[in-house]
């Protein structure tokens, strides 16, 4: 009918607008994003962990063990806690420990 195919017609419409914008997304960060070491001039592996510490403190608060997940890298641990502390501030949410990302 009418109906059905105007419906399937919006959703084709949302589904490539999601994906434009996913492609887009994708070629900002192969042009643009340089935050790997060896990529990147000047970088080194704190500066990239500091960045990823601070789009991942932007999106919500979370639980230390959580962030932590999100690393993968038993051999930076140390480091990681140390961008923490000087990235977030320690909130209790809920009767929960959480760090969310520092204003300035």
């Amino acid at each position: 009918s009418l109906k059905d195919r105007k419906e399937r017609g919006e959703d084709a419409v949302r589904f490539l607008i999601s994906e434009l914008e996913e492609f887009l997304f994708l070629l900002i960060v192969i042009f643009c994003e340089r935050y790997k070491p060896g990529i990147g001039e000047g970088m080194t592996s704190t500066d990239t962990i500091r960045r990823e510490l601070i789009h991942i403190l932007f999106l919500g608060p979370l639980p230390h063990s959580h962030i932590m997940k999100k690393f993968k890298m038993s051999d930076n641990d140390n480091e990681v806690n140390q961008l923490i502390k000087e990235l977030g501030v320690l909130r209790r949410i809920s009767g929960k420990s959480v760090f969310e990302l520092k204003e300035n």
